[in-house]
């Protein structure tokens, strides 16, 4: 299950099922890789990690949380720095939150 952003940051993420193969019982595993981050230096990284299935669920949880608070520390970000523009210049026509 490939996920791309293209972008001035493109990112690409890929999920699959992934299971050891052995004559005993094994954990099933979520394979994700992920490309194209940018590290502190602005260089790209990547990774790859192993989660078990049955632990998905509660990551999926965590990281919406997670995008949810950037997603409203953004948009207050984006509101107080436009009305401080807005102050500072009250002869311009600024459209936005």
């Amino acid at each position: 299950m490939p996920l791309e952003r293209g972008g001035p940051f493109p990112v690409t993420v890929t999920a699959q099922l992934h299971m050891p193969h052995a004559d005993w019982l094994t954990e099933v595993y979520i394979k994700i890789e992920w490309t194209g981050l940018i590290n502190s230096r602005h260089v790209a990284v990547g990774g790859t990690a192993y989660v078990p299935a049955d632990l998905i669920g509660e990551l999926s949880q965590a990281l919406g949380g997670l995008a949810a608070r950037a997603s409203a520390d953004k948009k207050i970000e984006i509101t107080e720095y436009l009305n401080a523009f807005r102050a500072a210049h009250p002869d311009k026509e600024v459209t936005g939150p």
